[in-house]
């Protein structure tokens, strides 16, 4: 076994619950996956379920029409439409957001109880989705990770924001339910650590663990070699307008208007703006667990010299750690957790929100043309990315918390933010 092992001879029994399929490495951007083999591999006994998001997140009415075969479903269809994020009719019906969320939560928390008094874990480990951890029983320890809370979720996640304020308001009290209730709780960044203290979480409970990449390299690299009057700008986005593609292709067009060539890689949907240009690869959503669609991310991780995300609004990025493992440093905005990940001045550079696409043009090219200053760069964001953005990282931490009398074989990894 990897990472870091517990010693007792009965070693505990661990439940982990997580939201998506965590056999599956397409499944919500290869997160629970990552998270089932770091913890399987680091504990002896482990549970690994997983909970269907997309079913438990509709309302009374989708669910109905739902289980009524294909007419049923045709309705559905007719009256949720999908226009970038989902909208559903308890928008506009008062109360009916309120009893959607309260109905559905009960209805997962009372399976997850079931699963909870068949297994008969010591612990339970519970990432990502709320609702399913609000029956655990209090004689079991509960350990909670997230990498978004509801009240950035509502504000800005489409799929969220598009819902009713009845809805989102009884969201946040269930929360603050789970927050009441947990033992301990992790977020990998530290903004998300601070909205859930402001909902109710102790914050002697809280704590920052960083996760891991989905991506790594295929070779030992130690650097990337600055690139030579032709830069390759990855951007990886699977929300347009969130993470303002649009924006990050003018700052690249800015590179070539600088005298510089530059190509692009997009990973996401392709907007009209990024069809029109020539020096844009458009690979659309990439499938992970595909060997095809595996290739064509590492090969862009693998060309790149930057990663551009001058995201609006994020909980905790993936892409800059990834990036990072392939000592590819990033430009990005300072939303969510993105400062935690990238520092300025250190692993890549940091812009404000409100920041133009001229201001992005001039932070990559401070960059690429100081080659000393990109090799440092390259080595700090390599170094800080093995030290701290693994899953070994995150499942040794997250099972100190769910075991914390437990005798360890090794120290535990340094995991918080520095």
């Amino acid at each position: 076994m990897s990472g870091t092992s517990i010693t007792n001879a009965a070693a505990p029994r661990i439940l982990l619950a997580t939201v998506g399929d965590p056999f599956d490495t397409r499944s919500c951007s290869g997160m629970p996956f990552g998270m089932r083999t770091a913890i399987e591999n680091a504990c002896q006994n482990v549970t690994t379920v997983g909970f269907d998001q997309t079913r438990a997140r509709r309302g009374v009415l989708r669910q109905g029409l739902h289980r009524m075969g294909r007419f049923g479903r045709r309705a559905e269809a007719r009256l949720f439409t999908y226009d970038g994020s989902i909208r559903t009719v308890e928008k506009y019906a008062g109360q009916l957001g309120k009893i959607s969320a309260r109905r559905t939560a009960t209805a997962v928390s009372k399976e997850m109880r079931r699963i909870v008094e068949a297994t008969k874990p010591d612990a339970v480990i519970g990432a990502v989705m709320p609702w399913m951890l609000l029956d655990i029983p209090e004689n079991t320890r509960l350990v909670y990770f997230t990498d978004v809370v509801t009240s950035m979720a509502n504000t800005g996640y489409p799929a969220f924001a598009n819902r009713s304020e009845h809805y989102k308001q009884e969201s946040i009290l269930l929360e603050r339910e789970l927050f009441e209730r947990v033992d301990a709780a992790a977020f990998p960044a530290s903004v998300v650590r601070e909205a859930a203290i402001a909902n109710g979480l102790p914050a002697s409970k809280s704590h920052v663990v960083f996760m891991g990449p989905n991506m790594q390299p295929r070779a030992l690299i130690t650097e990337k070699p600055p690139p030579q009057n032709h830069l390759v700008v990855l951007i990886v986005a699977s929300d347009p307008v969130r993470k303002q593609t649009d924006l990050a292709l003018q700052a690249c067009r800015g590179i070539l208007d600088a005298g510089w060539a530059v190509d692009v890689d997009l990973i996401g949907p392709a907007t009209p703006l990024a069809q029109s240009l020539p020096f844009v690869r458009c690979h659309g959503r990439l499938q992970l667990g595909t060997a095809k669609d595996s290739a064509i991310h590492r090969g862009a991780l693998e060309r790149a010299h930057l990663l551009l995300l001058p995201s609006l609004a994020e909980g905790a990025p993936i892409a800059p750690c990834e990036a990072a493992h392939f000592a590819v440093p990033s430009v990005v905005s300072a939303a969510g957790g993105l400062p935690d990940v990238v520092l300025n001045n250190q692993t890549g550079r940091v812009l404000p929100i409100t920041a133009m696409a001229e201001e992005y043009t001039t932070a990559m090219l401070a960059l690429i043309s100081d080659k000393a200053l990109y090799s440092r760069t390259s080595r700090a964001a390599l170094q800080r990315s093995q030290a701290k953005f693994t899953w070994e990282a995150w499942a040794a931490t997250l099972l100190s918390l769910a075991t914390p009398h437990q005798r360890r074989l090794d120290a535990l990894p340094e995991c918080t933010r520095s």
